[in-house]
């Protein structure tokens, strides 16, 4: 017999109604949620979904908390996406504290001079500058 659900599985009782992309997602989130859980205390495959994100073992009656469709939240991946970016906000941190020491490495090297000469000229004051040509005419 043909199956009109081939692709999407118990997703097709959505029907066009839902996006392609919407019914993969909750077709992966239904399907881990339909596989056997362990219970952490017992090891015993009877844990059951109380409500969202509390979850039961039919077994040694344990209530723990998890998540909200899987029992056990993935931590290493978390773990491993915010390594990642503190990892890459010490290297950008470290690049800008290189420039800024070769930046004033560079300064230092310069001759008080050429500092001086890099300095803008001071503006005088219009009496200043007509003293100032006076005493030389």
């Amino acid at each position: 017999m043909y199956s009109h659900t081939k692709k999407v599985g118990s997703m097709g009782r959505y029907g066009p109604r839902v996006g392609r992309k919407v019914r993969h997602e909750a077709l992966k989130i239904e399907d881990e949620m339909k596989k056997p859980k362990h219970c952490p205390k017992c090891g015993k495959t009877h844990v059951k979904r109380k409500a969202a994100g509390i979850w039961l073992c039919c077994s040694c009656k344990l209530s723990f908390a998890g998540g909200a469709y899987t029992p056990f939240v993935m931590k290493k991946a978390v773990e491993q996406v915010a390594h990642e970016a503190k990892t890459e906000r010490s290297k950008f941190k470290r690049a800008a504290k290189e420039e800024l020491e070769e930046r004033s490495e560079e300064q230092s090297e310069e001759q008080p001079a050429e500092r001086k000469a890099k300095r803008k000229p001071k503006i005088e004051s219009p009496e200043a500058v007509e003293d100032a040509t006076d005493t030389e005419k």
